[in-house]
């Protein structure tokens, strides 16, 4: 009878969890359908213009080495790498949260010796993907420095295109953007073996970008 009784107990809070997790997503989604795309464009249009305000803060000095196609795809790409951040995945981490705090709630009831073991494993398997998400930063850094260096290319390139023509220097520029994309195409393949090494300590799929 108490064996009996436990079950019927796991089941009942089994659903009732699974029926707050489904709770949760349904006004997550709301949330996200009706509230997180003014977010994310209110906070790309923030950064926007405290980007530019702070260039042109900056001394004259730093514009003597700075590219401003580099400085151009910082406002445009970077900002909208963002904005589609905080209008897609901030209620996904959260809802996610959510689903984990449940699952060790029901596994500490059911079984919280075995459960405390696997939970003290959980800050070595932090460390290892901690470890790999550094390289990873390192590694998409290097892919942002080379598209942006694609933009100083062509932002050189069209801005001063009457000169081009005129001193027959278009097969230079050609080259030019060839050099600037092939090296964006190596480091966006370095990062993807990098990530590529990280992917089986996800327990889901997530979207990369290089």
């Amino acid at each position: 009878m108490g064996i009996g009784r436990h079950a019927i107990g796991v089941a009942v809070f089994a659903g009732l969890a699974t029926l707050a997790i489904a709770i949760v997503g349904a006004i997550a989604t709301y949330i996200d359908n009706y509230y997180t795309t003014s977010i994310g464009q209110w906070v790309a249009n923030d950064l926007r213009i405290r980007i530019y305000a702070h260039l042109h803060r900056l001394s004259l000095g730093y514009y003597d080495n700075a590219k401003t196609g580099t400085l151009m795809s910082t406002i445009t790409g970077d900002v909208s790498t963002v904005q589609d951040f905080a209008s897609s995945s901030t209620l996904g981490i959260v809802v996610d949260l959510v689903t984990i705090v449940f699952m060790l709630g029901l596994m500490f009831w059911l079984d919280w010796d075995f459960t405390l073991i696997a939970v003290g494993v959980t800050p070595f398997l932090l460390l290892f993907v901690l470890r790999f998400k550094k390289a990873v930063k390192e590694v998409t850094r290097d892919v942002r420095v080379k598209q942006s260096e694609v933009v100083a290319v062509v932002q050189e390139g069209l801005g001063s295109v009457r000169a081009v023509k005129a001193f027959g220097r278009q097969d230079l520029e050609v080259r030019h953007m060839e050099e600037a994309s092939h090296a964006t195409v190596a480091a966006a393949l370095r990062a993807r073996r990098v990530k590529s090494l990280l992917s089986p300590a996800h327990t889901h799929p997530q979207q990369t970008h290089p």
